[in-house]
């Protein structure tokens, strides 16, 4: 929030102030004239907060097809054969591409 924070500073405020208490103040009135930016700074996070989840998500997965070879493939040395596995892990990249479409359908619903 304060990387947006310092762009908008420096987008709306003129630049003829050179006392930094001045300027922070400029930069606050001006936030606050602007209609809808709380809401801009909610998406963001929400934003932020899924690409988290989705990166967590891409790298866990390659720690949890081993797992499930250790559990379930017990037959095959611990381990899943490649087509399963790229199978499990194209199911994860496709459950969150709907996950994706259905949270957006929902959420401006």
């Amino acid at each position: 929030m304060f990387p947006f924070f310092i762009a908008v500073v420096f987008t709306f405020t003129p630049r003829s102030h050179h006392n930094p208490i001045s300027l922070l103040l400029s930069a606050t009135s001006t936030i606050f004239k602007m209609g809808k930016i709380w809401d801009n700074i909610k998406f963001l996070c929400v934003a932020g907060v899924g690409l988290f989840g989705d990166g967590y998500l891409n790298t866990t997965i390659g720690l949890v097809v081993p797992m499930i070879g250790y559990l379930y493939y017990e037959h095959e040395k611990n381990t899943v054969p490649t087509l399963k596995g790229s199978i499990i892990k194209a199911g994860l990249s496709m459950g969150m591409i709907c996950g994706q479409l259905t949270f957006g359908i929902f959420g401006d619903a």
